[in-house]
């Protein structure tokens, strides 16, 4: 009998599988982002997908503001929840700890004492056996006081990228610590640390640690991988699937895919002058990968509004349609110069390759390849604290 394992990793939601289920994925209503995630910084942009902070955490106040000592606390205090560990419990545990010295009543925190308190933080997770420490040579900022701190943890910071200075060399340490430069090191920190822990359960699976393994868009992200699209794509720790797919992106995933559905055939992709995928682009990708495949059994072609009859595109909607895929929003529009995040374009992709025969969904189950499915898979991953920390502690089962 086939052997399943079964992971829950660092960061994901309590309730994710229970969440999918509950809902039909294929009726979700159209999702409209108000704010647009994919133009914050990637550690922001991931902060609030894994609900280490919310949305109007980043729109109520500026984000170059300084941050006040007691809601830097409050975010580290969130992030050990989801890490799993006793100091994350309560703001007291910090000054138990010696992590965060209790001066929450000043105003804002300096990035030097800011260095101080997150070196303090990865010597803890060591000692809890998050994470590893290891010497290393690593130069400190002109204007920081490295000796302050255990070195191996400074030099974890600097090693990892999670700490990071100007190009002058220094650390602007008499500046205070901005709202943005908190949410960049806690989020750098965290997936650091995620990486450490799913690391050991790893075994040459494909993972993310924003991404829990059972999760359906695992799915896909294995389908595209399986046809070779990940060949040539160099993957982090998160995935960040709300982030906009780059033109170089879209060109070593397509290389890979050419190269093993096409015996080596080069890619010859022609894209406009801007540096992301436009939905109008992936539509004519996707038609390239459909020659050859027979059109399925759909014969009603859904005309978008803003589709010029006679196009280039709509002539690969069409072809698309026939195999009964479908771009673009409920409210009749393509959107077609929009640019296409990483969720979407997996999924549409997937879709076309499970007509070559690439298919990793079980029980021939799949997720309808809809825009609005996708984009709500930010929304089905944010974290459910209350249950994060009991969740992180519970080791891989097998099922049989």
């Amino acid at each position: 009998m086939e052997s399943r394992k079964k992971y829950y990793f660092v960061g994901t939601l309590a309730a994710v599988i229970l969440t999918a289920i509950s809902f039909n994925l294929s009726n979700l209503e159209a999702f409209t982002q108000k704010f647009n995630l994919a133009s914050l910084n990637p550690e922001v942009r991931m902060c609030i997908d894994l609900g280490i902070i919310s949305s109007q955490d980043v729109k109520k106040a500026n984000l170059d503001s300084p941050i006040d000592c007691f809601s830097l606390g409050n975010l580290l205090k969130r992030t050990l929840q989801m890490l799993g560990t006793p100091a994350g419990s309560n703001l007291g545990e910090f000054g138990r700890t010696k992590i965060f010295p209790g001066f929450y009543s000043r105003k804002n925190i300096l990035r030097g004492e800011a260095v101080e308190v997150f070196g303090r933080l990865v010597q803890y997770l060591a000692h809890n056996n998050k994470i590893v420490l290891a010497a290393t040579k690593v130069f400190t900022f002109s204007d920081f006081n490295s000796t302050r701190i255990d070195q191996l943890s400074f030099g974890y910071l600097k090693e990892k990228g999670i700490v990071r200075g100007y190009k002058n060399g220094k650390l602007g340490s008499n500046r205070p610590l901005s709202r943005r430069e908190a949410f960049c090191f806690i989020y750098r920190l965290y997936e650091q640390v995620a990486k450490e822990m799913t690391s050991r359960y790893r075994n040459r699976e494909l993972v993310f640690v924003d991404i829990p393994i059972d999760h359906e868009f695992m799915s896909i992200i294995k389908t595209v991988s399986k046809a070779g699209g990940l060949k040539y794509v160099i993957m982090g720790p998160s995935f960040d699937g709300n982030r906009i797919l780059q033109k170089r992106d879209i060109s070593d995933i397509m290389k890979g895919i050419y190269e093993k559905i096409n015996q080596g055939e080069k890619v010859n992709l022609v894209f406009n002058g801007k540096p992301f995928l436009s939905r109008i682009e992936l539509a004519l990708i996707c038609e390239k990968l459909l020659s050859g495949i027979r059109p399925g059994n759909s014969t009603n072609y859904f005309s978008y509004i803003d589709v010029k009859p006679g196009s280039l595109e709509e002539s690969a909607l069409r072809r698309l349609q026939e195999n009964g895929i479908m771009l673009g929003y409920g409210d009749g529009k393509l959107r077609g110069e929009e640019g296409v995040t990483w969720y979407e374009g997996f999924g549409i992709l997937a879709k076309v390759l499970e007509l070559h025969g690439y298919s990793q969904i079980s029980n021939e189950e799949y997720i309808p390849a809809d825009k609005r499915d996708f984009e709500q898979f930010a929304e089905i991953l944010k974290s459910k604290r209350a249950k994060v920390r009991s969740i992180l502690r519970r080791q891989p089962s097998i099922k049989k």
